[in-house]
């Protein structure tokens, strides 16, 4: 499993929306490349 994540971390609504994404996908044994 490949699970490269370049988010800002500033606590905003979008950024933690997108790691919980991605998190749900990498338990899913998806590969995730987000940039």
């Amino acid at each position: 499993m490949a699970l490269r994540i370049l988010i800002p971390v500033d606590g905003s609504p979008c950024a933690l929306n997108a790691v919980r994404h991605a998190l749900s996908l990498a338990a899913e044994g998806c590969s995730i490349e987000l940039t």
